[in-house]
């Protein structure tokens, strides 16, 4: 390929390229709450496929109430060897139908009914953990973004004392390697809030990636104060509503129909026939009707009985362990969640609210010649420590309600 064409065939690459992503864009807000990612859950990708899965199971509502077809039949007899007995021909024509015995083919329709029903649970369930990761996403994303700001206030703020050390040194009363040392802290706060912005990205392109929405890099708005609240409405009880519990309760169900089923189908459907059998010479007709049903002496459907009937059992297991299994967790991440948010308490009180004070008096104090520039170096770098770290603290304690939230999913207010 000449270098001509390389450069066309780039060029067109990128065309398309910018034109899928305003595609993609088209339409996505650039600034979104949380509340108006939780509405656009429902149209993800994801989601509309589950729930397009799970309606498929309509088609097997309808082939379970729906009996098997007729039978026609066609048969002709005539003599190839010997002595004619009865005749020249005879032709038989009947038509036969199988008919289930009463109740089979209402335990096959509810059956197939508790499945559908099953998988529209496993899809309220997908529903309610994509929510928890676009929580999850949307708190990284807040941070990064806080990190950003706060590393951009810190920033101006180290300017202005770069400043101040910068007059000293030029009045004589400083060094010039304090400055070279304003200077690289200066370079370290920048690469500090690159690499945050760096952390927003990805947090952006994670929403993007959940939402099924290529290209799209929204930032969070508001803070923190303006997550949605937890209440809980049953303590500590895991709730009857929660998405886990309610999945493995229809699953029960519909394992349970299903063996349902299968005693029901133990005895075999019938087929009732009707025909005519014509002969020649001499020329007749006969009307004849017939029954047939297999005879369930040696099967009795008893190898699918014994498995569905393993299956519920295997299934009513799995939903007592689910509802272990969340109680334990809503008790140990509730606790996680009080023990992190008095530890923030803690934090702001004792350690945050100090930090106005730590940076005053260090720039005071170097004024005054107390102190040298490394000191009030470290004095900016212990309050830049700090608020970064009370901005880790926030995000960690919104982490440990996600966490929570997916043990007690259900017992939340909207």
């Amino acid at each position: 390929m000449s270098s001509t064409l390389r450069v066309l065939a780039l060029a067109m690459w990128v065309v398309a390229r910018a034109a899928c992503i305003a595609h993609a864009q088209d339409g996505a807000p650039t600034e979104v709450s949380l509340d108006e990612l939780y509405e656009m859950v429902d149209a993800s990708p994801r989601i509309v496929a589950a729930q397009t899965l799970a309606d498929a199971d309509l088609g097997d509502v309808t082939t379970a109430g729906t009996p098997e077809n007729p039978v026609l039949s066609y048969d002709l007899w005539g003599l190839i060897w010997g002595q004619q007995t009865n005749g020249g021909s005879q032709q038989q024509i009947g038509i036969g139908q199988m008919f289930p015995w009463p109740g089979q083919l209402d335990a096959r329709v509810r059956a197939a009914m508790a499945q559908h029903d099953a998988d529209r649970a496993l899809v309220d369930l997908a529903r309610a953990m994509m929510r928890l990761e676009v929580r999850r996403a949307f708190v990284a994303l807040l941070a990064a973004q806080e990190r950003v700001t706060l590393l951009e206030t810190q920033e101006t703020a180290l300017a202005e004392v770069a400043g101040i050390v910068r007059g000293r040194a030029e009045s004589g009363v400083g060094r010039r390697w304090d400055i070279v040392r304003m200077e690289a802290e200066l370079a370290s706060v920048r690469a500090g809030r690159d690499a945050a912005d760096a952390d927003a990205t990805v947090a952006a392109g994670r929403l993007a990636t959940l939402l099924g929405r290529p290209g799209w890099t929204p930032r969070a708005r508001g803070t923190w104060s303006d997550l949605p609240s937890l209440v809980l409405r049953g303590g500590d009880d895991v709730p009857e509503d929660h998405p886990a519990v309610e999945a493995a309760r229809r699953a029960t169900e519909a394992a349970e129909a299903a063996a349902r089923r299968e005693h029901a189908l133990a005895i075999p459907a019938f087929q009732l026939r009707i025909g005519t059998l014509v002969s020649t010479w001499p020329e007749g007709g006969y009307l004849y009707g017939g029954f047939a049903m297999p005879l369930p002496f040696i099967d009795q459907n008893q190898g699918a009985i014994d498995r569905a009937e393993r299956e519920a059992e295997a299934a009513r297991e799995r939903e007592d362990a689910i509802r272990s299994e969340l109680g334990a967790a809503l008790r140990s991440t509730r606790r996680a969640l009080d023990q992190r948010r008095q530890a923030l308490a803690d934090f702001d009180t004792g350690v945050l609210a100090q930090v106005p004070q730590i940076t005053e008096m260090a720039q005071l104090a170097y004024r005054g010649g107390e102190i040298g520039a490394f000191e009030l170096l470290d004095a900016v770098r212990s309050t830049r420590a700090l608020v970064l770290e009370r901005v880790d603290r926030e995000a960690e304690l919104h982490d440990a309600e996600v966490d929570w939230l997916e043990a007690a999913i259900g017992t939340i207010e909207p």
